[in-house]
């Protein structure tokens, strides 16, 4: 699955450019962490968002997941049929292909308040990384198939500052998910996680930036379970990695989202039930596996400065 946003590079260079990156719960106390950085996005208002809009009042509000019809006229009627907000994240609709149902969005808008609120008593879990989410407008684009993110893009990329991530609708609950029998996995819970590292971790806590700009704790425990340093994909990993994952069209940087993102859904027991499947790409597949094996990546998801969630969504908030 694709995912859009900014790149370092291409700010640096044209400005306000759109980058195409890889694809592929008690969030615990914070010991004050820190704001998210200055960056180079065009601030988009409130007003300008039509009836999916977020302030900032209502990000910090419990979601009550009220499906909102997008009219006639309305800035996102061109991309989107309707829409959930869920603390500073829109949930949408695409507005092309087979209706997306009700059922589908509100599973997706479930998942992303169960990874923002993992322990799930109604208020947000970092509020410095739902600050980052809403300024940067992100938004979850849940599609029918290959196109439909473009098509969205194309109509409204500038609204959302380009930092959407599509969710395709046959690759969630019911669909797939853990405990629909078999090796199934909930895409849903890969590309939410996947914005929120985008659009929040990354810009709140430069050591688990993912971004691959700077050397930091991630690339240093990425290397270690790699077997190496590797800015390309090698012709063959060594017998000591753990992760060896071999996209060819992953670069470093989308090397270290994945990694991230294997570390923290296994440690929340979201991978038991399909070890054999992902043993190609990643070998830790439960949290006693994790501790005893990834010392570097176990110390960066228990620190408690970043609030990475411990457990696994299941489709169910409060």
């Amino acid at each position: 699955m694709r995912r859009w946003r900014f790149s370092v590079l291409s700010l640096n260079i044209l400005g306000a450019v759109l980058a195409i990156s890889c694809g592929g719960g008690g969030g615990g106390g914070s010991s004050s962490p820190t704001a998210p950085t200055a960056t180079a996005t065009t601030t988009t208002t409130t007003s300008s968002l039509g009836v999916c809009a977020i302030s900032t009042a209502q990000a910090s509000v419990t979601p009550t997941f009220d499906i909102i019809t997008i009219p006639a006229g309305d800035p996102f009627a061109s991309a989107a049929t309707k829409c959930i907000r869920v603390f500073g994240v829109m949930v949408m609709a695409v507005n092309t292909g087979a209706a997306i149902t009700d059922a589908k969005l509100t599973h997706a808008a479930t998942i992303t308040a169960e990874w923002l609120d993992n322990n799930e008593d109604g208020l947000v879990d970092d509020p410095p990384v739902n600050n980052s989410m809403l300024e940067r407008t992100t938004t979850v684009v849940l599609i029918n198939g290959d196109g439909d993110l473009d098509f969205f893009m194309q109509r409204v990329g500038e609204l959302v500052q380009h930092n959407a991530q599509e969710v395709g609708v046959f690759e969630t609950a019911p669909d797939r998910c853990k405990g629909c029998g078999g090796p199934e996995y909930d895409a849903a819970a890969e590309e939410i996680l996947h914005l929120i590292q985008n659009n929040g971790w990354n810009f709140v806590y430069s050591d688990i930036d993912d971004r691959g700009v700077t050397t930091n704790k991630l690339t240093t425990a990425m290397d270690v379970a790699r077997g190496g340093n590797f800015q390309s994909i090698p012709a063959s990993y060594p017998a000591s990695a753990w992760y060896t994952y071999d996209d060819a069209n992953c670069d470093y940087a989308c090397q270290l989202t994945e990694y991230l993102f294997w570390l923290v859904t296994s440690a929340a027991d979201g991978n038991s039930h399909r070890c054999s499947i992902i043993e190609h790409e990643w070998d830790l597949c439960t949290r006693a596996l994790v501790e005893s094996s990834d010392s570097l990546g176990w110390a960066i998801i228990t620190d408690p400065t970043y609030n990475i969630p411990t457990v696994h969504p299941n489709g169910s908030y409060r």
